[in-house]
């Protein structure tokens, strides 16, 4: 067919293989149009994509789904429409007109600053002078995705090719390259249960048992009642567990990845003959983008799924984000529970050399369990166990909404309840997975929190927003079978800054690896003992928080000691409560006379503290 080559082939009708075609054609070149673009936001401005490296194939091969469904629905409507007397169908210039009002659609859809009605007038103008164009010249266009098909295939296979090759090539390199451990390291596991408080808790006295498995794995070791995060929110206080550094001393923030200043876990284990991974249901702050993976020869987030696909299109998420809410669909588009992430690190142990209940050489994994997060959706078989059943959508943000009413409250605290039960579950599995191939008497097993979550207390809801003791008191257990002692119960408060500290010395037995002092001075004597470090949290200014929480008015530091914490905002309003005593923290004694000593005693202390030359953030 040699085509039409005037202006009349607007009008002509174009074979139905042919349309398809062009699907292909013009979806593969979006794709990698977008994988461009998202480069340069990525490593041009710094921008935070919230991606996977997968991005480089799975965006092309969404967005030639989306775009031959496009032709299938063009061929549908001419079909209709070619039934009609004297209808000669539907022409090149609305099949490449839609084609191109296609390729801009979703980037300007998704541009904050662009109004969706003014996204799709653009898109619009855009694809009726590229149809005309293009249709007046069908011949050219076919020889040039013709052309382009193959190569554009090519691209996409090297896509895959590079993330995933290099992928596997780095974790074999690696691990190719470890030193010998030592003959008695002990296997080490750190779950971290994203957003769960210690009060919620039955561990730490909750009216409701939340955490069964946890209290009969606490049953073997040493539980912390009293543990600081040094910060309210995921990303800086996993990179303070991660490195022994406070927040204000690292790079990790709101839009700032960890960087590579200051060693982490798991490069000293690395250093010590490791095997090393890290599996994470959050994919928002724990992801690669973060810097968390850093040191770690195996990390696995974003899953490679449909979801995954369509979320890797600027148009496909988007789409698929408003079907969602019109149809009251709660959740994230792609997640990942604690099952999965159970799943995903026993598959890596037993593809790693679990043979005759031993591996060849011990590992660190560690686990990020975000169940308890919002949405709070619990699975069926946990919902409205802790109280009344939600009826309408849950929300991602609570801090969306300010007037939440006491009822609305406790049906979320309930879901709230509800996923940390699960995730306790999944605790009882992966710790019964270990027993089952013979580790679990030789693995040094962690498990805690990064921080909390508020239900109303303060006027608040949601976590980042403040430092009170509902966002930064966590849980703390401790296991190890002849390195920890049973069933023992510590009160005096610490901070998660001593946690990289404890998890290095208990595996390696070398002292001052990493900042911070070990806890194991509650239980053995230490070569070179020294106090517990200061228990100190921070958060900086909010961004894109709602004026009413306190972060909003910018950093906030605060400091428990000798029984009070003392909190300063970025407004250098300041508060002072009763740590020991006043749990709920319902009464601020900064005003008081008699405190005046204390007071001012506390902020010169975090002053000092808090004081770090910038260069050396």
């Amino acid at each position: 067919m040699n085509g039409p080559t005037s202006r009349q082939a607007s009008r002509q009708t174009p074979p139905a293989l042919e349309v398809l075609g062009f699907g292909v054609a013009f979806g593969l070149g979006t794709g990698l149009l977008e994988v461009f673009l998202r480069a340069i936001q990525r490593y041009g401005f710094g921008g935070h994509l919230f991606l996977g490296r997968d991005l480089v194939w799975l965006a092309p091969l969404a967005d030639v789904a989306l775009f031959v469904l496009v032709a299938a629905g063009l061929l549908f409507v001419r079909a209709l429409l070619g039934a009609l007397p004297g209808n000669r169908g539907l022409g090149y210039a609305l099949m490449f007109g839609t084609f191109v009002f296609l390729i801009p659609l979703g980037p300007l859809l998704t541009t904050p600053r662009i109004h969706g009605v003014a996204a799709v007038l653009l898109s619009l103008g855009v694809g009726f002078q590229g149809g005309r164009i293009l249709a007046r010249r069908p011949d050219r266009v076919r020889r040039i995705a013709r052309r382009a098909v193959p190569v554009f295939a090519g691209l996409v296979v090297a896509g895959f090719l590079l993330v995933r090759g290099g992928q596997w090539l780095g974790e074999r390199r690696l691990n190719a390259g470890l030193p010998d451990p030592a003959p008695e390291a002990p296997n080490v596991l750190l779950i971290i249960l994203d957003t769960v408080r210690a009060t919620d808790l039955s561990l730490y006295g909750y009216g409701h048992p939340t955490t069964p498995n946890l209290e009969r794995l606490a049953e073997h070791g040493v539980t912390f009642e009293s543990v600081v995060s040094t910060s309210p929110w995921t990303l800086p206080s996993h990179a303070s567990m991660f490195t022994g550094r406070y927040p204000h001393e690292l790079s990790a923030d709101w839009l700032t990845p960890l960087d590579d200043a200051a060693p982490t876990l798991s490069e000293h284990f690395t250093a010590h003959g490791y095997r090393t991974a890290g599996f994470v249901g959050n994919l928002i702050y724990a992801t690669w983008e973060t810097g968390l993976d850093r040191g770690f020869a195996h990390y696995e987030d974003y899953p490679v799924s449909v979801g995954m696909a369509i979320n890797s299109s600027w148009l496909g998420r988007w789409l698929v984000q408003r079907t969602r809410r019109l149809l009251g669909l709660d959740g994230f588009l792609v997640q990942r529970t604690a099952g999965d992430i159970n799943g995903a690190f026993l598959d890596w142990l037993d593809a790693n050399g679990v043979r005759d209940d031993a591996l060849p050489r011990p590992f660190f994994a560690f686990l990020n369990y975000m169940d308890a997060h919002g949405p709070y959706t619990p699975p069926d078989s946990l919902a409205g166990r802790f109280g009344p059943t939600r009826n309408g959508r849950a929300l991602a943000d609570l801090s969306s909404r300010r007037d939440w009413s006491a009822e609305e409250l406790a049906v979320e605290r309930a879901a709230y309840d509800g996923e940390i039960a699960y995730a306790d579950q999944e605790i009882g599995a992966v710790v019964a997975a270990l027993d089952e191939r013979g580790l679990l008497d030789e693995t040094l097993i962690v498990v805690t929190s990064d921080h909390g979550e508020l239900f109303g207390e303060h006027g608040l809801v949601d976590h980042g927003n403040s430092l009170y003791r509902e966002l930064i008191d966590v849980p703390l257990v401790i296991v190890s079978p002849g390195r920890v002692p049973e069933d023992v119960r510590i009160g005096e408060a610490i901070s998660m800054r001593d946690l990289a500290a404890t998890i290095s010395y208990l595996a390696t037995g070398v002292e001052g690896a990493l900042p911070g002092n070990s806890l194991t001075r509650f239980w053995e004597p230490l070569p070179s003992p020294a106090p517990i470090s200061p228990i100190l949290s921070s958060v900086s200014g909010g961004v894109r928080m709602p004026e009413w929480v306190p972060v909003s008015k910018g950093d906030m530091k605060s400091l428990v000691s000798d029984g009070y914490q003392y909190i300063i905002d970025g407004e250098n309003r300041e508060q002072l409560f009763l740590y020991s005593r006043d749990r709920t923290q319902q009464t601020n004694v900064a005003g008081l006379p008699a405190q005046a000593a204390r007071l001012e005693a506390l902020r010169e202390m975090t002053r000092e503290l808090t004081a770090v030359d910038p260069d050396k953030r």
